[in-house]
């Protein structure tokens, strides 16, 4: 005779696929569809569920093992649901040590407009952008930047090729990023709600008023987690963001002549007054 006694045994029972259920009340009645009786074995009444030994043997041996390709597929699921808990974690720890997206950017550009307001006369557009260089553009994801920009012919280029276009592309930035920053001196930043896209972009949505009145500068910024830091992948001025105006001009000119052709252009359009 075989009694089981406690929930633990009652789940191996319910595991073995028996349908018993007992439960042990305080008049020591037993619920279940076996036999029962109540015993005292010095820790209280307890219901127990009474098996024949022929009974117990047939429960054990009832129980069959997951068929070989069941047992892949379930531990498959298990290895995909622990590899995307661990990815998350990992993702959360790196977000979470990195400098917050909208202290990068409000630190960046107040450091601009200070420096800017510091200056005895107006920054020249040489200035500015030595300023914008040296202040926002380690921040900025470049590679990612011009890559998108170019579109499918980044990949077939070569990497002599690779380099001018970055070149090329980041005096461009910082042209576009100083001329709107050209009057800054004594101007006012102020952040605004930030867009979530994902666990790991970011839009971080600003203006700039300028001291001279009229309507502010807005300035929003897309940014990606890479690695431990934020970076800028596109930025927005006055609500034209830059990737995609470039993409569609650089696509005429890469279809009509080619890859070197963009390079001169952008040579030229960041000497551009």
């Amino acid at each position: 005779m075989v009694c089981i006694r406690n929930a633990v045994h009652l789940g191996m029972v319910e595991s073995l696929g028996i349908g018993i259920i007992a439960d042990a009340r305080p008049d020591g009645r037993a619920q279940n569809n076996g036999s029962s009786e109540v015993v005292d074995g010095g820790l209280g009444r307890v219901s127990c569920i009474l098996l024949t030994t022929n009974q117990a043997d047939n429960a054990v041996h009832s129980h069959r093992p997951l068929p070989p390709l069941a047992l892949r597929e379930f531990i498959g699921m298990w290895a995909i649901f622990l590899s995307v808990c661990v990815a998350l974690t990992l993702i959360g720890d790196r977000a979470m040590a990195a400098t917050p997206p909208e202290a990068l950017i409000a630190g960046m550009t107040e450091q601009v407009l200070t420096k800017s307001a510091q200056s005895q006369a107006p920054l020249d557009a040489a200035a500015m952008r030595d300023l914008v260089e040296q202040v926002i553009m380690p921040n900025v994801d470049f590679g990612g930047m011009t890559a998108r920009a170019v579109g499918p012919r980044w990949r077939t280029a070569d990497d002599a090729q690779k380099a001018q276009l970055m070149s090329g592309f980041e005096a461009l930035l910082i042209k576009t990023y100083a001329g709107a920053l050209s009057q800054a001196a004594g101007a006012k930043f102020r952040l605004k709600p930030t867009i979530t896209i994902d666990s790991t972009t970011k839009e971080i949505r600003s203006e700039v008023a300028l001291r001279r009145g009229g309507d502010p500068v807005v300035l929003n910024y897309r940014l990606s987690l890479q690695g431990d830091d934020w970076k800028v992948t596109d930025v927005s001025v006055m609500g034209v963001w830059l990737v995609p105006t470039y993409q569609s001009q650089f696509a005429q000119v890469l279809q009509n002549a080619g890859v070197d052709e963009l390079i001169h252009v952008l040579a030229e359009k960041s000497r551009m007054r």
